[in-house]
């Protein structure tokens, strides 16, 4: 197995003799609004280089792909540094939707936050290769399911920043406050539990009998409206949406 000389320690550490994450690609606009959070937070430009593993010139440019491993070890060294910030929690917070800028033109434009999470799930592949985002509905409660290969190695930090985001995204998008019905972490939590339910106002569970991160709303949640709605706009994106994946 071949690793960048600079990749963070304890990505190397987790990986071992574990091959199966250099083939995992991830949005190069993740690592560009996680490196804009590490240096709002004391980060060097050159630290943040050598925690990705990756060139500068590589991580300047948003467009295309990099191994996921650029993320975890960023993500480590954020968990590593700031020892007293509850990294998943601050990002998603300080970032907002910024790291799905693509996505946020359709998505705000969807009739409910269910539609909004239906858009996201169809193009889940601008996050990265492997990444899964999809819904699992039944009569009355719907769960959104999310995991990528890379959350055993940095505990699910990504996974937690990615599902914090994308709440606080469709809070800021929604015409009244909603919030989940229960929620599922397969991993330890990184903060007290208390600034987990403040967050997203829901029962919590750790490390249970999942094996992906699973947020469940009532069905009638879901139906909760966004300020900028625009069916015809929204019913454009959905059908290029499908085309785009061979529907």
């Amino acid at each position: 197995m071949h690793l960048h000389a600079n990749l963070h320690p304890w990505v190397i550490a987790c990986l071992g003799g574990t091959t199966f994450m250099l083939d995992e690609q991830i949005s190069k606009r993740l690592i560009l609004a996680q490196s804009s959070f590490a240096l709002s937070r004391g980060f060097s430009f050159d630290e943040g280089v050598e925690a990705t593993g990756r060139g500068a010139a590589e991580l300047l440019n948003p467009q295309g792909m990099v191994p996921a491993v650029a993320l975890t070890g960023l993500s480590l060294a954020l968990h590593e540094r700031l020892t007293d910030v509850f990294v998943p929690l601050a990002q998603a917070t300080e970032l907002g939707p910024s790291a799905m800028s693509m996505l946020l033109p359709s998505v705000r434009t969807a009739p409910n936050a269910g539609d909004a999470l239906r858009f996201l799930e169809m193009n889940a592949s601008h996050f990265g290769t492997g990444f899964e985002l999809r819904l699992e509905s039944t009569p009355t409660s719907t769960a959104w399911i999310m995991s990528h290969p890379k959350d055993p190695l940095d505990g699910g930090m990504g996974n937690e920043t990615g599902a914090m985001t994308i709440m606080a995204m469709l809070r800021s998008l929604a015409k009244t406050p909603f919030s989940p019905s229960e929620i599922h972490f397969p991993y330890a939590a990184k903060a007290p539990v208390r600034e987990y339910r403040a967050f997203f106002n829901a029962p919590i569970a750790f490390e249970k009998s999942v094996t992906q991160t699973t947020i469940v709303f009532r069905r009638e949640t879901l139906q909760t409206p966004l300020k900028d709605a625009d069916p015809v706009y929204y019913g454009a994106a959905l059908a290029r949406a499908g085309l785009a994946k061979g529907a």
